[in-house]
Order: C-alpha cells, then structure tokens, then sequence
C-alpha cells in the first residue's frame, strides 16, 4: 500500500498548489479496496505518518474473509503532532446487512480530517 499512498500525497499537495494559485480550496479522498491484510504494517503505517501533512484522507475498506486485526492498527494509530490521524478502516463483513451502516462507517471521519487540515 505504501507505493500506492506515497501517490495519493503525491497528487494531493500538486492539486492543492493547484487549486490555491485559483483562490480555491482541494482534498483527496482515496480509497484502498483489499481482500487481505498489509504485508508490511511498518511501511505502510510510515506512508500514512509521512502523508498526514497532506491534503488526504485513507479509508481503506477490507473485503472477505482475512485476518484484518493489522490492517485495524492503522486506524487505530497514536500520532504525535505535527501528525494527522488520516486513516479510516472498514471491514465490509461488518456492514453487509446495512449499506447505510457502510456508508457512515466509511465515511464517518472524513469531515473531521479535512477540518483539522484545513484550520492546522
């Protein structure tokens, strides 16, 4: 995943220059569908680190069967500031009998992520 983060923050702060040269305001949402956990929690939890000073959120929906208790400790992350908590895992198991329950859960830190980048 780390590749795959290190572009969103990529694309992030390029479109944010972007956007403010036109007096306008931009955040990216990205959104990692996966039918297993991270092969290497470390990495991606420094992508993650390394990303929170950008214009971004992760939300990363996990899908099947797999062991997802890693995948979990990303979310779950304690960050020291200048560090932002960007990371929001689903397991859609969980939310299969209500996609209304999916949506808020995907969805549900979103607001407070942009609005802690944006006032920071």
């Amino acid at each position: 995943f780390s590749e795959v983060i290190q572009s969103a923050k990529d694309y992030a702060i390029i479109s944010e220059i972007l956007a403010r040269e036109s007096g306008e305001l931009t955040y990216t949402v990205l959104l990692l569908l996966t039918d297993g956990a991270v092969s290497d929690v470390e990495i991606t939890r420094d992508a993650l680190i390394e990303a929170s000073n950008a214009p971004l959120s992760v939300v990363i929906v996990g899908v099947g069967n797999a062991d997802f208790s890693r995948m979990q400790s990303l979310d779950d992350m304690e960050l020291q500031p200048p560090a932002r908590d960007i990371t929001k895992f689903v397991e859609l198991n969980k939310h299969l009998h209500d996609k209304s329950s999916l949506t808020a859960s995907t969805l549900d830190e979103i607001p407070n992520q942009l609005v802690d980048y944006f006032v920071s």
